[in-house]
């Protein structure tokens, strides 16, 4: 999902422009009372929005005190703030006369600024009242879209005190949705908005008509084959779809570069335009199911939005939501700086203020249509810091071995969490970012276990050489153990690893050493050469145990050969004496016996 808060706070609002012939260098406004009651109908079925606003001005202000002679000050216009698109703007005053109105359309976002000038002057203690109209036909700016099929706007409201009242639809062929923001609703219905020198957002309204969506199809050739795309949109918004189709055919392959990686998810891609109420209050989602994928997408989004949607197209094997969202964050903005000339960019990268949150506590998407104040500040925080702590990343380790790791990311198919994540990372680089992890991502309980796993590593790491000088390499077993954080076991099968290998090089050193004559004796009928090279073969297939038995076995062979060589002798030597004793006393014998004659 993308998420970002539509600011439309502005220094604009009710603003009275007094005239004097020696004015104070400022006035005192809070002495002039404004109130206002401003109507948003809303029936696209009857015609366009209508808007008006019921102004009553109560001048407290002593400095406007009516004169015979000498200075004389008062008030003689005031600006009220209008919706950017407002056509037939009307102002009458008392009596129905009609007001002077200038327009001022020169500041950023979906508010423009209309003054009325008054058809009297204002002194103190007098009372003043006026209405301004206006029409919404058409028009697109942020947070502000008007069409036949989709209208989004923001119920504007300024002055002391203003109640704000809106009509909508009944007709369930529209959807319709009213999001309370500045104001409070009574039960009546009635937003009461107090005091501001903000213009005030009562409520952000949509009304949308149910179901009724154009289509269009078209392809995009990506490494792994064509991606089908299938386009809907409200009727009306025709330019709106041209646009989204020649963004999503040159973002694509930008997109599948950037991340290293071919695209390797389902071959079938639909994009529609959604109303905040199906996408959750999002600026876009994205999701798959089987052999398809949906990109739901607020016909307000800007471009960097869509490219952010069109993003996670590559991001489904991330679990851990920061992982997805900031790639997806960090990889839009790049595509969009690849595509200066198709991209519009309106978005601010850094809000105003963030929470204290570590990423890994980033919860889950959920519908924020409603949702209070922190809840909103903590999906503006992940998005955040998700895509600044990429940005870290991609500055420490390299482009490259962000793109290596979501290589293999895609390579073990899905599950990647953030430890998961740390170890592609590591083994991509060759760095250390465990640190960098323990600061923006894990709690700080993590400490501990990122120690064990260092001490682990580093253990693993020294070990590597000694095996390789003994003629084998180490079991992968005991570096996914560390990769799957299972430090115990690892703990365990690497000090069986340390031993069995010290045993196994202490044997070889034994049986190799050059061998006396009573040695070789010994060694008759046995073969600690052959017990080594089963020690050996234990080791690589991670049998450690019974690597250690048979190194100790080879050793012994060798430790005893010699005793065991004067002893064999012994008992040789031993045996032929009997046997020629024997030899002997026969023949004796046979000498003592008297001849026959």
């Amino acid at each position: 999902m993308r998420y970002a808060v539509a600011a439309l706070a502005t220094s604009v609002f009710l603003l009275p422009a007094w005239l004097s012939a020696d004015a104070p260098t400022a006035f005192a406004d809070e002495l002039l009372h404004i109130s206002s009651q401003v109507t948003y109908d809303i029936q696209p079925d009857q015609g366009p929005v209508h808007v008006s606003w019921q102004v009553s001005l109560d001048n407290n202000d002593p400095d406007t005190l009516r004169g015979d002679s000498g200075s004389v000050s008062y008030y003689a216009s005031i600006t009220v703030p209008i919706l950017r698109g407002a056509t037939l703007v009307r102002a009458t005053g008392p009596a129905g006369v009609a007001l002077s109105i200038d327009i001022d359309s020169s500041g950023e976002g979906p508010i423009d600024i209309a003054e009325v000038t008054f058809d009297r002057r204002l002194y103190y203690e007098e009372t003043y009242a006026f209405e301004l109209t206006y029409d919404l036909v058409a028009g697109r700016d942020t947070a502000l879209l008007a069409t036949d099929s989709y209208i989004f706007l923001p119920a504007i409201a300024s002055g002391d005190r203003s109640e704000v009242r809106i009509t909508t639809p009944s007709d369930p062929n529209w959807e319709v949705t009213v999001e309370a923001v500045d104001c409070p609703v009574t039960p009546g219905g009635v937003f009461s908005c107090g005091a501001s020198e903000f213009v005030q957002v009562a409520a952000f309204v949509e009304v949308a008509r149910a179901g009724v969506l154009n289509s269009s199809s078209f392809s995009v050739p990506l490494a792994a084959g064509d991606l089908v795309v299938t386009l809907r949109h409200f009727p009306g918004e025709e330019a709106w779809a041209a646009h989204m189709r020649e963004l999503t055919e040159a973002a694509l392959p930008v997109l599948e570069e950037l991340f290293g990686a071919a695209y390797q998810g389902p071959l079938e891609l639909e994009i529609a335009e959604r109303g905040r109420q199906q996408i959750a209050g999002y600026e876009g989602t994205f999701g798959c199911l089987f052999d398809s994928c949906v990109i739901g997408i607020s016909p307000l989004a800007g471009d960097v939005v869509a490219l952010h949607e069109l993003a996670h197209l590559w991001t489904q094997p991330f679990e851990s939501r920061w992982i997805a969202e900031g790639l997806a964050e960090f990889m839009s903005e790049r595509a969009a700086e690849s595509l200066p000339a198709l991209v519009e960019r309106h978005e601010s990268l850094t809000p105003p203020v963030i929470a204290d949150l570590q990423l890994d506590n980033w919860g889950r998407s959920h519908h924020l249509i409603g949702a209070s104040q922190d809840e909103l500040l903590i999906e503006e925080t992940g998005y955040y810091k998700s895509r600044t702590f990429i940005e870290v990343l991609v500055a420490t380790a390299g482009l490259d071995a962000l793109q290596a790791a979501n290589a293999e990311a895609n390579t073990l198919g899905g599950g990647i969490d953030s430890e998961t994540y740390l170890g592609l990372l590591e083994e991509a680089s060759g760095l250390r970012l465990d640190g960098l992890f323990l600061d923006a991502v894990f709690p700080a309980s993590y400490g501990p276990a990122l120690e064990q796993r260092r001490d682990l590593q580093d253990r693993l790491e020294a070990l590597r050489p000694d095996a390789q000088g003994a003629g084998f390499g180490l079991p992968a077993r005991i570096g996914q153990l560390i990769g799957e954080w299972e430090f115990d076991e690892a703990e365990g099968l690497l000090s069986a690893a340390e031993r069995a290998l010290q045993t196994y090089i202490d044997a070889r050193e034994r049986v190799r050493q050059p061998r006396d004559f009573w040695t070789d004796i010994g060694l008759v009928g046995r073969d600690p050469d052959a017990a080594l090279g089963e020690a050996a073969d234990a080791f690589a297939a991670a049998e450690f145990s019974k690597s250690e038995r048979l190194a100790r076995d080879a050793t012994s062979q060798i430790d005893g050969a010699r005793r065991d060589g004067l002893v064999r002798f012994l008992i040789g030597a031993g045996v032929l004496a009997l046997v020629l004793a024997g030899v002997v006393g026969v023949v004796l014998i046979a000498r003592s016996r008297p001849s026959v004659q």
